[in-house]
């Protein structure tokens, strides 16, 4: 297996360059560029860049109400304090502003983003098996850290899946695990300029299940099948345990968690706002 070369990050925020463009090296063209406003939180930029949201306007426009079939996204107006995240209130407020996304939009679904420097890999398949090794051990060591007793995980055949046993688990109307599923090749493309210059191995189309979100996609983690077609409950904190798997990801390497699909805990719902964790700590979305 390569070694993987941390990619560093450069300066974001007021005091960055006003326009920034996924430019790259001119040998290798990105998927898509874009013009990035300096005031921008930084998670702002990953979510431009991985092309979950297209515009940044949107992140001014109300968000949408409701409830889903599993959650009622209402009742999580969740203080994310309360769930142990500091994050500045001005990047909280932007935060919810964010458009609640519909179940086929990317933004809909929990998954890993990623630039990892080309040189890791030979091949797409090459990288896709380090990236899968990479999120395996990131969760194995999160789940060691951050799972409470008495549950205790245990890994599957696939890497980045584990069975969860213990406690309510072991009912069996419960279907328990944690699954950082990567089943997409990823592809070439030049680095966005929050990271130093060059290629990465990263998913440039985010739009379908089987080349995008879909691919790469962190699921909820506890289902109750009592009643068809079962109902998925807030037995975990889904939240500390992606936050401490995030600090275990390298320097490219990103989560972005979706409103509605992770639990914050036994009595405490379920996460209302849009996150992107990095090394441990959220990075803010702002406009």
């Amino acid at each position: 297996m390569k070694k993987i070369r941390p990619l560093t990050h450069l300066a974001i925020g007021a005091a960055a360059t006003a326009a920034l463009h996924l430019a790259g090296c001119a040998s290798t063209p990105s998927a898509r560029s874009y013009t990035s406003n300096p005031a921008w939180g930084a998670g702002t930029h990953v979510l431009m860049a991985q092309h979950l949201i297209q515009d940044a306007s949107a992140l001014g426009k109300a968000r949408q109400t409701g409830s889903s079939p599993v959650t009622d996204i209402g009742y999580a107006a969740t203080n994310l304090a309360s769930a142990g995240i500091a994050m500045p209130a001005a990047a909280a407020t932007s935060a919810l502003s964010l458009l609640m996304p519909g179940p086929n939009d990317p933004r809909g679904h929990s998954q890993v983003l990623a630039w990892l420097p080309a040189d890791i890999a030979d091949s797409p398949a090459e990288a896709l098996a380090q990236i899968k090794d990479i999120v395996h051990e990131a969760l194995r060591a999160a789940l060691d850290e951050a799972l409470p007793a008495p549950y205790r995980a245990v890994p599957m055949a696939d890497p980045g899946m584990f069975r969860i046993t213990g406690g309510a688990c072991n009912q069996r109307h419960m279907n328990c695990s944690f699954r950082a599923f990567v089943g997409v090749e990823p592809s070439l493309a030049a680095a966005p300029d929050f990271l130093s210059p060059g290629r990465t191995w990263t998913w440039a189309e985010r739009s379908g299940r089987a080349r995008g979100h879909g691919g790469v996609e962190l699921p909820r983690t506890a289902l109750n099948s009592t009643h068809f077609p079962g109902q998925y409950e807030t037995l975990f904190d889904d939240l500390a345990v992606y936050q401490a798997m995030s600090a275990h990801l390298p320097e490219g390497m990103y989560l972005y968690l979706a409103p509605g699909m992770v639990s914050l805990g036994p009595e405490r719902g379920w996460l209302a706002e849009p996150l992107v964790l990095h090394r441990g700590s959220v990075l803010p979305i702002s406009s």
